[in-house]
């Protein structure tokens, strides 16, 4: 059994793990695969185990045929059928008929008996049946594109095929994204998104490279502008402006988030750190002027950072795990709903509240134009690297990465997007989105417990419950099969 403590001393049990296995950084439970293959006509009993080792770890499935069914279940049929209703990477490998399944003298199934017999089945697989464990990708640009998914999914490239999605694979949005650019980098051509999520297998994304490199000359590439010239703001930045221009200033679009650091902490080289990242980064320092379409990005010169300062340590502390105090509660809220002013900026904030000598909130705060999901990632590895750096001192700073700032910036970006995606190319895009938008309601019609309020607001509130394990899992296949 699997279980977790929670903080206030109770254990949350979480199911068994007899039948789970992780493969390829998927959390399989083989139980899902051999009712899947019981509800064929052709089987009486299934049973899926794992074989082989480290990489070479594949799923395979014994079978017992149904008594009447006629003839012996196909493997090429079983692989086809579960492909058609599982996930790719849940499809076993190798796919073995047995009269009977082998069991134990209490009647429980002797997996260890298959087990054994799996191994020297995948080994003496033969290579026309039907059941290859690695598809092949003969062709040069699918072989490259095969490569790419596995670079940003991190899976392991021999499992990827011609047929392999790689939504279903696990990637989302901001996968997406990178796989776009390193597409970009390997074959000069933009595949849109829109493309991506309507070709998301390894062949018909070829299909579509090589359309695209035939149509129309490559972009160039991103590139440094002259800072002295009027920066323009990207097609996102452009959007959020009109918004604050209607709307005026609003937490709408603030992202806000907590750091609980416990331990030693070197508050002084923490807003060094800090520091050292607004100027490594001009998006951080970014504020906007003009009126739309003509607006355009101002960078500030770097400077010193000021971090707010909080000390709450003299206040009653409550057991490990316990609520925060009432005042750090009410300083993170005011932190995360204060307004960013687009016009003076700054557009990026941080405070320190300090619960204990050795307990500390980190509040960080940034407006959406000019930050995004990806960029959180970038600014904790960021900012952990330079205070590691600068504890250790000069020499560990030059050896960063973190010494200077990147080659290229959001408003590098922004002056690319703008004329790259013009003319033709954004035509094409808007007619896209219009045809897939086409008939769509323009609100979200909902069984709501209350009645719609009559304006839009960005109160919000949190309901929490469970979901179990099958739950997750179902919920994951559903987002993979519809996008």
């Amino acid at each position: 059994d699997l279980a977790r403590w929670l903080a206030d001393g109770r254990i949350l049990h979480l199911g068994r793990l007899d039948h789970q296995v992780k493969l390829r950084g998927f959390r399989i439970e083989v139980g899902e695969i051999e009712t899947a293959l019981r509800r064929l006509p052709e089987v009486q009993e299934a049973a899926v185990v794992t074989a082989g080792k480290g990489d070479g770890r594949r799923l395979v499935a014994f079978v017992q045929k149904r008594s009447g069914a006629p003839g012996d279940p196909n493997p090429r049929r079983l692989k086809e059928s579960l492909a058609a209703t599982l996930p790719e990477y849940m499809v076993p490998a190798a796919f073995t008929v047995l009269d009977v399944l082998p069991v134990l003298a209490n009647s429980k199934l002797n997996r260890r008996a298959l087990i054994a017999r799996a191994e020297t089945d995948l080994a003496a697989l033969p290579e026309d049946d039907g059941t290859e464990a690695i598809p092949n990708l003969e062709d040069p640009q699918e072989a490259l594109l095969g490569g790419l998914f596995a670079e940003v999914l991190e899976v392991d490239a021999r499992e990827i095929g011609p047929g392999s999605d790689f939504f279903l694979l696990g990637g989302n949005s901001l996968a997406a994204n990178r796989l776009i650019t390193l597409i970009r980098d390997s074959f000069g051509v933009e595949i849109p998104l829109a493309e991506l999520f309507s070709r998301p297998t390894v062949s018909s994304l070829r299909t579509a490279v090589s359309r695209l490199r035939t149509e129309e000359p490559p972009p160039p590439p991103p590139r440094p502008v002259d800072r002295s010239q009027p920066l323009p703001l990207s097609l996102a930045q452009r959007r959020l402006w009109v918004l604050y221009q209607v709307e005026g200033p609003s937490a709408d679009y603030n992202m806000a988030g907590a750091l609980e650091l416990r331990g030693a902490l070197d508050t002084a080289v923490l807003e060094q750190a800090l520091a050292r990242l607004v100027a490594r980064h001009e998006a951080l320092r970014t504020r906007f002027s003009g009126r739309s379409p003509e607006a355009s990005q101002v960078v500030e010169e770097a400077g010193a950072f000021v971090l707010l300062r909080v000390d709450l340590s003299g206040l009653r502390q409550g057991s490990a795990g316990a609520e925060l105090p009432a005042p750090a509660r009410d300083l993170l809220a005011q932190h995360a709903v204060t307004p960013f002013d687009l016009e003076t900026g700054p557009l990026f904030r941080a405070a320190l509240l300090r619960l204990a000598p050795e307990h500390h909130l980190l509040l960080l705060n940034v407006h959406h134009i000019v930050f995004d999901g990806a960029s959180a990632g970038i600014l904790l590895r960021e900012l952990s690297g330079l205070y590691q750096a600068l504890l250790e001192g000069p020499e560990a700073i030059r050896g960063s990465g973190f010494d200077s700032p990147p080659s290229l910036q959001l408003a590098d970006f922004a002056a690319w997007q703008r004329e790259t995606f013009r003319g033709e190319v954004l035509g094409r895009q808007l007619d896209f989105w219009k045809q897939q938008l086409d008939g769509a309601p323009e609100t979200l019609d909902l069984p709501f417990r209350q009645r719609r309020e009559r304006s839009r607001s960005p109160r919000g509130a949190e309901v929490a419950f469970r979901l179990d394990d099958r739950q997750v899992e179902g919920l994951r296949k559903l987002a993979a099969r519809t996008r």
